[in-house]
Parts: structure tokens; sequence; C-alpha cells
């Protein structure tokens, strides 16, 4: 036990405790320097969150030597209990006082781990997670979250928007995203209809809609990844924040995608559509308008940043930025027109 790190050890004492008879750990079932096995083991991530009792989440711990179940004790203050209809049931209530914030489930949905995409999966695919927080124990199940300071909430009330956001120098995080979201792909492809194919990180069916991801505009380290590991067109290639448009418009407003993809070729590692792209492309049917490029400077804080509005003649008819250096930008580009608008 004493070769293993904290965090296994921890998880260890809390099966026995449970009387669960097998743990199931990533870094231990899956070769961590292999990456033929990282492929083959993250296509069974869904099945393996899906079909396992419990899953006991070490939210609390920074890193997988510093351990969960030394927890921070409450002050409490015991009163007993004895029901009045049945003598026999009886018991103790522990009062306290916590300090977590304007809502008491931050310690949870603010937790560094609630941030990674693997351990997002996790989280939506599991059916029941126990939580070490620092101070508290909180639990989740598809019928409800609780603590065992007795804070619910309803199902669904608070869970976290998908933004995958990592940090900037963590490169090869960001790499693995199409990876670490792969269980939760698999279950999205049993509803959806057959040959409704996943397309780095995208999918057929809303193929254009995928395609207008954004970089987020307040994060100043989002960028292109170093080494290739999807391409251009999917969220995946980029570092940092990405956010799509709302598809909420205005009733009295139609809108219209103006493109096509005719077909789509890609390579992935071991056979596994949601695991690497080794490389592909698309091909897609839609409206070129060759642009005029005029370079905007703008300042953002501390920051000089380039915005590049793009002429029709004398019509400005949009703007915005390009993963290019600036030296780079032509003067003038080929826009592919991908839907409209219209009152």
């Amino acid at each position: 036990m004493g070769s293993i790190s904290k965090n296994f050890q921890d998880a260890i004492e809390v099966a026995r405790k449970l009387e669960f008879k097998y743990l199931w750990i990533d870094a231990l079932c899956i070769i961590q320097d292999s990456k033929s096995d990282w492929e083959n083991e993250s296509a069974k991530m869904n099945d393996v969150y899906e079909c396992s009792y419990l899953t006991i989440v070490a939210t609390a711990a920074a890193t997988s030597n510093a351990g969960f179940l030394d927890r921070a004790r409450l002050s409490a203050v015991t009163l007993p209990y004895r029901d009045d209809v049945d003598p026999t049931i009886d018991g103790k209530f522990l009062v306290t006082r916590t300090v977590t914030g304007r809502d008491p489930w931050n310690p949870v949905d603010k937790a560094a781990w609630n941030t990674r995409g693997w351990t997002y999966q996790e989280r939506l695919l599991s059916r029941r997670l126990l939580h070490f927080t620092s101070s508290v124990l909180f639990w989740e199940c598809r019928a409800i979250d609780s603590s065992e300071i007795n804070v619910k909430r309803r199902k669904l009330s608070s869970r976290p928007c998908w933004i995958l956001d990592h940090p900037d120098d963590d490169q090869a995080a960001v790499a693995q995203s199409t990876i670490h979201i792969s269980g939760l792909a698999a279950i999205f492809q049993r509803s959806f209809a057959a040959g409704d194919n996943y397309i780095a990180g995208l999918w057929y069916h809303d193929f254009a809609q995928g395609l207008l991801w954004l970089v987020n505009d307040s994060s100043t380290t989002s960028k292109a990844i170093l080494d290739y590991w999807a391409p251009s067109w999917s969220w995946a290639s980029i570092a940092g924040t990405v956010l799509w448009p709302t598809r909420t418009i205005a009733r009295h407003q139609r809108d219209d995608f103006t493109v096509e993809l005719l077909e789509n070729h890609l390579r992935v590692a071991q056979e596994n559509p949601m695991g690497t792209v080794l490389g592909g492309h698309i091909h897609m049917r839609g409206r070129l308008r060759l642009l005029s490029c005029v370079t905007k400077p703008i300042e953002w804080g501390a920051f000089l940043r380039f915005r590049y509005d793009l002429w029709c003649g004398d019509e400005l008819v949009g703007n915005g930025q390009f993963d290019a250096d600036q030296d780079d930008i032509a003067e003038e580009v080929w826009l592919l027109q991908m839907k409209l608008q219209q009152d």
C-alpha cells in the first residue's frame, strides 16, 4: 500500500469500508505511457462509469498524493432525537455552521477537479458520486443531490456547462480533449439516428452549427495547439475557452444555413471514431465571397490586439480575428457564407 499514492490508498480504504469487492482506478487500469492503451480504454469509459455502482471523487485533492480523507472537522453541537410515536426510533442531530460562500455546492462546482474534460464526463455518466471536499461530503445521483449537512438541490439545477478551458501551458491536456469526452460522445451517439457520425468533436446532423464555434475574446491565451491533434475547423484544435453563439433568434426571423456537408474523411487512431484524429478533411458546398481585409488595432488592457474588418466593395459585412500572425494576413480573403438571418 505504501508504494501507491495517498489518493489511491484513501480510495481503497473507502471501498473496503463500503464492502466493495472491486475498485477501478484509471491511473492503474490504463497504461499511462501507452498511447494505444489510452485509445482503447477511452472508448470504453462510458461503460466504466455507467456500470459502476459508485464513483469515489477526490474533489478537494490538489494532487494524486494529497489524499482526501483527512478533512477539516466541522465544529458541531449534538442534539438527541427520539420519535414521540415510536420510542424505539432514536438518534441524534449534528448542528454545524459551514462557510461555503453563497452557494453551498461551491466546494464541488468550483473545484479544479470539475474543470477537466475527463472528470466532466465522469460526473455526467456516473450513476452515483461521493465527493470528498475539504470539509463536507457531497452526494450526487440521478434522483437527488445532497450532502452530510443536508444541503439538497433539485437535480440538474446548477450543472456546469460544457466549456473546455485549459491552462495555456497545458498543451497535452488540451490535445487530449477529444479523448477526455469520448465516453460522453459515445452516449450521444446512441441517441442519434443511424449514420449521424461523430466528426472530430462535431456531429453530422448539426455540422454547420458546430462550425460556428468562437474563441472567447476575453481569453488572451486562446491559440492553436502547437502539435496537430484535430483539423483547424474543429474546436479541438484550439487551446483556450471555446464558445458557441446562441441559437435563439427572434420569432420574426428565419435562420437558414446556406452550406452543405458533402463528404468527410477522417483518419482516427485505433479505429475509435470518438478518439484521436490523425488527419482528415471535409468537402462542403456553399457561397464564397471575396472580401477586402482591413486591420484595426484595439487596446485590450495591457495588450494590443487586432480586429479585421471585412469589406465587400463599400459595404462592411463583418469583422473577426485570424489564428495567424498579423504579417501573414492577406489583404483579401475568401469568406464562406454559413447562414442567413432574414426578417
